[in-house]
């Protein structure tokens, strides 16, 4: 705030004078300037481009005489009062509502006004009151996709892309076209959803929206596509192991079909988890395939290699993945199960 000396050598004045008197000496109250505090601001009409604002007017108060007012918007308090204190955009004292527009969705901003006014014959600022955050409403959600599924379990866990400054999230899970589950879950550490007591000869899909609380109303999002959970194509095994094996510098995998899937991936390494090689098996129904080179050379039953195998679906343009039931190891005869999920190319 800018102030002149003029008060403070009349308040000298005062003192000297009642001192000289004898008189008592009473502290004097500063005059209370024309502050945007007075006037607080308030989101209206919520939208996901732009914000719009209200307050009540302000008013030449005593010997105020208010000549200006700036308004900003920032995504921090920082970069609010910055704007302001640029005075790069100035508006009518006597507005009481503005709209900002060319926003982003599901964003948080702040908003600050500052007032110029004349008092004593100078000319003063004022910082201007400071909001809590308000918000854009959330656009369409991106599809959620799998992260996890346990056929023996019959269960999923899924995941979605987060938006900035959104409160939370609510999901439904569908078996063919019946809702099964409705949920809403938080943001950060505690988004994501899952799926228990699935059935591996069933089709389930999930979808979600964002939601934001704005003066203690929910907003949401548009829906996210659905996004088909896929069981896992676990490879097979009998008492003799697991169904790979290698003849003739081919290898050969069989898998458990996945209903739904457009096609399968498969994965191929000679090390755990890196350096992966994906042979693609067109068709849901197929349920083995035979690789005939692994890095332009035929496959070597001397050498160890790591198996995988992924259901893929394709669905009005959209192309996502399933996850795998763990990999297999195969050297000569032997095979065995391997927990780890990296699949790093």
């Amino acid at each position: 705030m800018k102030k002149s000396n003029l008060l403070s050598r009349g308040l000298a004045t005062v003192l000297t004078v009642a001192l000289s008197l004898g008189g008592v000496i009473v502290t004097p109250v500063a005059s209370q300037p024309v502050h945007a505090a007075s006037a607080e601001i308030h989101q209206v009409n919520p939208d996901q481009t732009t914000l719009t604002v209200n307050w009540t007017k302000y008013s030449d108060v005593s010997d105020q005489k208010i000549d200006k007012m700036h308004i900003g918007i920032g995504r921090t308090l920082e970069d609010a009062r910055a704007m302001t204190k640029a005075k790069k955009l100035a508006i009518d004292p006597n507005l009481t509502s503005y709209t900002f527009t060319g926003l982003q969705p599901s964003c948080q901003y702040y908003v600050n006004i500052t007032v110029d006014y004349k008092k004593y014959g100078l000319n003063w600022d004022d910082y201007g009151y400071l909001c809590d955050p308000f918000y854009t409403t959330p656009d369409k959600a991106a599809a959620p996709y799998q992260t996890h599924n346990w056929r023996n379990l019959g269960s999923f866990s899924f995941e979605w892309e987060q938006k900035p400054d959104v409160s939370g999230y609510e999901y439904e899970v569908y078996e063919g076209n019946t809702m099964i589950k409705n949920q809403e879950t938080g943001t950060g550490v505690f988004s994501g959803g899952g799926l228990s007591s699935a059935k591996n000869n069933k089709k389930y899909n999930v979808k979600v929206r964002a939601f934001t609380e704005i003066n203690d109303e929910k907003y949401y999002g548009d829906w996210s596509d659905f996004t088909q959970l896929l069981v896992d194509s676990e490879i097979t095994s009998s008492r003799k192991g697991y169904d790979v094996k290698i003849k003739k510098g081919k290898l050969s995998v069989k898998w458990m079909k996945t209903k739904g899937a457009s096609g399968y991936l498969i994965y191929v390494s000679d090390k755990e988890k890196t350096g992966y090689s994906v042979y693609n098996v067109k068709g849901g129904k197929k349920h083995n395939a035979t690789i005939k080179k692994f890095r332009g050379s035929k496959f070597n039953k001397n050498t160890g290699y790591y198996i995988a195998v992924m259901p893929y679906k394709k669905d009005d343009g959209r192309t996502y993945t399933g996850t795998i039931g763990g990999k297999v190891f195969l050297k000569g005869k032997v095979t065995r199960y391997v927990s780890s999920d990296e699949l790093m190319q």
